[in-house]
């Protein structure tokens, strides 16, 4: 099977796509399965990387900076400028009380939007995703998908309503249901190009 990496795309954050001659979405789930589940940079990574780590205040740090443990930057945050990102971290971490007392992921997205979600420059993947990596160390998941960039141009073009700013699994083709909400989202994103091909064949 010939493959071709490109480049991330600067316009949402997704991390590099495989492009391929996907023409269903049950290939495009297996391709997700088969390279992206368990690559060094995926969301199961994330989820390992913030639940080691040796307490819940490097977790916000950390997720605030857009840091693995090992101090490299995430590709979503990449193009943020440190400053922006301290800033932000600064005000989480006035929240870690709060931070803590989260017992689903709905409740620590709401928190942390409503924390960072007004600076400029932050924007709602980085809002995701600082939940979702906080999360991970708090070990609370999404149970629905949050829409945001390519995930939220694959959930048009599937032709499911948008305007709540998530999903429920059960809305989509039926093979999709197999991953996790946070694989969900992923496999939506870096995936888009080939869902909008398969969506204008229906």
């Amino acid at each position: 099977m010939s493959r071709k990496i490109q480049k991330q795309n600067q316009n949402d954050g997704c991390r590099p796509i495989i492009t391929t001659n996907a023409n269903s979405h049950d290939y495009v789930v297996k391709l997700f399965i088969h390279d992206c589940r368990n690559s060094s940079e995926s969301s199961r990574a994330e989820i390992n990387d913030f639940r080691n780590m040796k307490s819940i205040k490097k977790a916000i740090k950390n997720a605030g900076l857009a840091r693995w443990s090992n101090g490299k930057k995430f590709n979503h945050q990449y193009r943020i400028p440190n400053k922006i990102l301290k800033g932000s971290t600064e005000k989480l971490l006035k929240k870690k009380n709060e931070i803590v007392k989260c017992k689903k992921f709905s409740k620590l997205f709401e928190l942390i939007e409503n924390t960072i979600g007004h600076i400029k420059g932050i924007g709602a993947i980085t809002v995701y995703d600082t939940s979702f990596r906080i999360g991970g160390k708090l070990g609370i998941y999404p149970d629905k998908i949050y829409l945001h960039g390519g995930t939220l141009k694959s959930a048009k073009n599937l032709g499911i309503s948008t305007k709540e700013g998530s999903i429920k699994i059960n809305t989509l083709p039926t093979v999709y249901r197999k991953l996790k909400p946070y694989e969900i989202e992923d496999c939506l994103c870096i995936y888009k190009k080939q869902i909008e091909i398969i969506s204008k064949k229906v």
